[in-house]
């Protein structure tokens, strides 16, 4: 390897450094890559080269999303200290049997999404997600969003997945308080043949806006609109957004428009509402 690591040789060369398989505990042990697959990871500039006085270590680049190839074999992994005893500490009391350990959960997390990624558990057991998802965002400054989805099979959305979740953002006597906006919703199915299939899909416009956006319509400061009476009436005083059909908002005469400019609007989309759900045969 050349002085400034910029160039290599798989035969000795004047002013190169020798580098020899050798772990720092001085046991000797044999390269893993050919000459032509090193060739090809330097080429794509996925060779890390380090000089630490004098002494090369030579590595191969993990790169986002790649499949690590190894065992996963830390001691954080152990589902009892890391999993049931974290679970217990949280409600107060043994509810779940067998949760997976939360530094597992994180790790993978770290390399399959990104710092804005929104995490779906779509058989969501005791929470392990949420709880992984809401402490590497504070490890790492993230903004991921998660997901998760149960069948409430012995009340365990109520009893420990929502209780879990509550706590991790409330935080206990031994758990520091990671704050979030948390909701909660129960889906049932919808008879499309309903003649109150317009009014009760309706009556979820805001449910879906909360789902899709992360946010909470509890809020003073934000507000919805669903069509050109809500907009003459609402008062804008204190305001900082308004969800807004998009229809609506496209309609607006001048006099509406002056009374919206100091707002922001976030037209919500057309197949939110019921003509359209019908139209695509739900």
């Amino acid at each position: 390897m050349s002085k400034d690591l910029k160039e290599y040789s798989f035969s000795k060369r004047e002013d190169f450094y020798e580098v020899f398989p050798i772990t720092s505990t001085g046991i000797e042990r044999t390269w893993k890559t050919l000459p032509k697959s090193f060739e090809k990871y330097w080429n794509e500039n996925n060779i890390e080269i380090i000089n630490t006085d004098d002494k090369i270590s030579i590595f191969e680049k993990q790169r986002p999303n790649e499949v690590i190839k190894t065992h996963w074999i830390k001691k954080e992994y152990h589902a009892y200290h890391h999993g049931t005893k974290v679970l217990t500490e949280l409600l107060g009391e043994k509810k779940f049997d067998f949760p997976k350990s939360v530094t597992l959960i994180k790790d993978i997390i770290k390399l399959v999404s990104y710092k804005s990624s929104t995490v779906l558990d779509f058989f969501a057991g005791s929470g392990t997600t949420g709880q992984a998802v809401t402490e590497l965002n504070a490890e790492d400054g993230g903004k991921r969003k998660f997901i998760l989805a149960t069948n409430n099979e012995n009340n365990i959305a109520e009893e420990v997945t929502y209780a879990r979740m509550k706590r991790v953002s409330t935080g206990t006597d031994k758990y520091k308080a990671h704050p979030m906006n948390l909701k909660y919703f129960k889906t049932a199915m919808i008879n499309k043949e309903d003649e109150n299939l317009e009014k009760t899909l309706l009556s979820n416009v805001k449910t879906l806006i909360e789902l899709q956006h992360g946010v909470d319509l509890s809020n003073s400061k934000i507000a919805v609109v669903v069509n050109r009476k809500e907009a003459e009436e609402l008062s804008v005083t204190g305001l900082s957004t308004v969800y807004m059909r998009g229809l609506t908002h496209q309609m607006l005469d001048e006099e509406l428009a002056i009374k919206f400019s100091d707002v922001k609007i976030i037209d919500i989309p057309e197949t939110y509402f019921p003509l359209e759900l019908k139209e695509a045969g739900f």
